[in-house]
Order: structure tokens, then sequence, then C-alpha cells
């Protein structure tokens, strides 16, 4: 009895924080092309934040499957965050210069915006609704190096709030390389 309502009291605690954290006002330079954006354009549109490095092998086996979602929901808006300290930024300015991703990739100094979401692991997906609300957050799929016939648990997310559905999985565990923060 006692072990169900200590199970209870964790599963109560982490629905809260789900709800609640919103896209902050994010001033931020693309990796790529030099552009400043904000994320206050993606009001009114679903919004993707996915944790990316140019190091991590399962965050590169994840590129064909974000590179399909933009093609498949043109009206999101997809940014990827290199957040990882121990990545140098010339190294990897040139990695997602290669990579073709058809979004922005910023860099995230510090860690800030990784430890404001609680990203773990590259890659690690969060999906807030054209609301505002993070409505998924977890791994790009169910594997750490991505398979077609893996689940695909950020599409399905996508597919659920662009036809007006509550999230069937609105949190998933993410596999893959661990974010490096500074000491």
């Amino acid at each position: 009895m006692g072990y169900l309502f200590f199970t209870f009291l964790l599963v109560l605690q982490s629905i809260p924080a789900l709800a609640l954290i919103r896209p902050h006002d994010l001033h931020a330079r693309d990796l790529v092309t030099g552009k400043t954006f904000d994320l206050k354009s993606a009001e009114g549109s679903p919004l993707v934040v996915v944790f990316l490095s140019s190091v991590c092998p399962c965050s590169d086996s994840h590129r064909s499957e974000l590179t399909q979602l933009k093609a498949d929901f043109p009206r999101a808006i997809i940014v990827g965050v290199n957040a990882n300290a121990d990545e140098e930024l010339v190294s990897a300015k040139s990695y997602f210069e290669k990579s073709g991703l058809p979004f922005p990739v910023i860099r995230d100094p510090g860690s800030k915006l990784a430890n404001d979401l609680k990203a773990l692991r590259t890659p690690h997906a969060f999906l807030f609704s054209p609301e505002g609300n993070l409505v998924y957050q977890g791994g790009v799929s169910s594997v750490s190096h991505f398979e077609p016939e893996a689940r695909k648990y950020l599409r399905e997310a996508l597919e659920d709030v662009t036809a007006n559905r509550k999230v069937r999985t609105a949190q998933a565990r993410p596999l893959g390389c661990i974010i490096e923060r500074e000491d």
C-alpha cells in the first residue's frame, strides 16, 4: 500500500511540471545562417524544441526523421538546440552546416535552455501546442539509433496536436547521449 501511495505521489508531482512550462522569450542566432530569431514567432503554431549534438551518433541517426517531420508538418516550427558544453562552436557549426537540417539550430551557452526544460539527452524533444502548452517531452523515437520500424513518439504527438486531439503519449524516455553541462 505504501509503495502505491509513493508511486502516486511521484506521478502527481510530474504532471504539474509538464503542464506549466511554456516557451520563453528566447532570442538566438542560427548556427548555420547567423540569422537572429525568437520563439515568439512560434505563437499560434506547434513548436518543437529538440536538443541535438554534433558528436552523438544517436542524435545523428534521427536527422532523417527530423527532416521528414519538417516536411510533413510545415506549420510546425522546429528549432534544434546544441547545448553540450564539450562541443566546440567551430566543429558544431561545421557539422550542422553539413547536416542539411531544414530548421535553425541554435547554441545554448551554459545549457540555460537545457536546464530550464530539464533536457537530458540528445535527441530530447519538447513539443508545445499552438497555445504554448508543453504537450510532449521525450525521445524522437523509441530507440536510440533511429529505425523506420521504431515507435515515433514525436511524430505521433505532432499528428495529435495538428488534429486538435489530446496527445497519446505526453512523456517518453529520451534515449541518446547525455547533454554535457559545464562544471
